[in-house]
């Protein structure tokens, strides 16, 4: 018995779907850019170093003098992230003669560590391969003052909005168009104010797409931390020129070989993608939203 049946596979590609595709935060608040060809182990790109000149305006037919921008050559690696699990011949012979159901546990383990993984590098990078983060690396920072922390009888979450709203856009290049809090500074911004209207409401208001842009940070697949300081947050520009995700090949199920000599069938969950943060200043880092002490029984 050296390959699995069809239906083995499909499971665990099932499983596997499950657990990642409609889990993923990061991958919703960076674009993504067109796929990159298979097999490719890196992206190489212009970055632009700095605007220079403005346009020319001239005659029409007259000779206009250009200008070159200021460029620069810009390498992205690809990351393989992934994790195994194996599946006993015995486990598939019992499902085929006896309709036992196949275990599952291993593979959900492993599908989960690689959303944390994804999620990681969204959110913090990979600093040795220099793949930056939009949490990690975000160029600025906007704290909630002390004694009006979401959780605290002051909490002032939609003021604090605007505010982080203005100092985003202080520069004249960048507008909030996706939040991610951590999950108590997002149920936390579910309370109401004296009007029965609730913080999440009004916050909502402020984005292109209302909720939908509005996102719970990610937790680690061990469960009890998030990807994300349980203070933190994220405010942040969309688009291409802000920051791209690279896909060569999205979440998918490897079984590329048959049974070994202590009868297992080796299997992979993996990926291959990465990311560039094009403006690390249309990233704004949330800080104070929760006031950790009173979390402490």
């Amino acid at each position: 018995m050296g390959l699995l049946t069809d239906a083995a596979i499909n499971y665990y590609e099932l499983i596997m779907l499950e657990e990642i595709e409609p889990n993923l935060v990061g991958t919703q608040v960076i674009a993504k850019a067109p796929d990159i060809p298979v097999g490719a182990q890196q992206v190489t790109r212009d970055e632009i170093a700095k605007l220079k000149g403005k346009a020319k305006k001239g005659k029409k037919g007259q000779p206009i003098p250009r200008e070159t921008g200021d460029v620069s050559r810009k390498t992205v690696l690809i990351p393989e992230i992934a994790h195994g699990f194996t599946l006993h011949r015995k486990d598939i012979q019992a499902s085929q003669r006896a309709g036992t159901p196949l275990p599952d546990a291993a593979a959900r383990q492993s599908s989960r560590l690689v959303l944390e993984a994804i999620e990681d590098m969204v959110f913090n990078g990979i600093p040795e391969l220099k793949i930056k983060g939009i949490y990690a690396d975000a160029a600025d920072t906007y704290a909630v003052e002390d004694g009006y922390e979401w959780n605290s009888s002051n909490a002032q979450p939609f003021n604090d909005m605007i505010a982080a709203m203005g100092q985003l856009a202080s520069s004249g290049k960048y507008i909030g168009k996706k939040l991610i809090l951590s999950p108590l500074a997002y149920w936390s911004a579910h309370k109401t104010n004296t009007l029965g209207v609730s913080y999440m409401d009004q916050i909502a208001s402020l984005f292109p797409n209302g909720k939908a842009d509005i996102f719970q940070a990610p937790s680690t697949a061990n469960g009890g931390e998030t990807i994300i300081p349980v203070d933190g947050g994220v405010l942040c520009d969309f688009g291409n020129g802000i920051a791209e995700r690279y896909v060569e090949e999205e979440v998918n199920l490897q079984q590329d070989f048959g049974m070994d000599e202590n009868n297992l069938f080796p299997f992979n969950v993996l990926t291959y993608q990465s990311q560039d943060i094009h403006r690390t200043e249309a990233f704004l880092k949330l800080d104070n939203l929760i006031d950790v002490d009173l979390l402490t029984p």
